[in-house]
């Protein structure tokens, strides 16, 4: 009988051990998995960053584009008022067929 029982005992004790090894493994296991995810999360962050410095780029070299472009009308714009301010007709020549020119200026005519 003592030794029934001390075979249990060693049995129950085997069974303890393989099951303590069992959750080692499945602990190694679940941070293996653990670390896994952190390093992904991390490179997903990363990229997310970058993307994120790339677009602000892409938006402040819009920005200076437009304004470039808002400079360049500003420019045309004065060009073509100065240029309108030497030539305008007053109200009187539009309906006299004025062309706009000053009255000592040359004229192209066919004469």
């Amino acid at each position: 009988m003592k030794l029934l029982t001390r075979l249990s005992l060693l049995a129950t004790l085997v069974v303890m051990l393989a099951g303590c090894q069992g959750a080692a493994d499945l602990r190694d296991a679940i941070l293996q998995r653990k670390d896994a995810t952190v390093d992904k999360v991390n490179q997903v962050k990363d990229q997310v960053v970058k993307t994120k410095e790339s677009v602000e780029q892409k938006i402040d070299d819009i920005d200076t584009a437009v304004n470039e472009v808002k400079e360049a009308i500003d420019a045309v714009k004065k060009v073509t008022d100065t240029e309108s301010n030497g030539r305008r007709t007053t109200d009187a020549d539009e309906g006299s067929g004025a062309t706009g020119t000053a009255p000592n200026s040359p004229s192209l005519s066919l004469e």
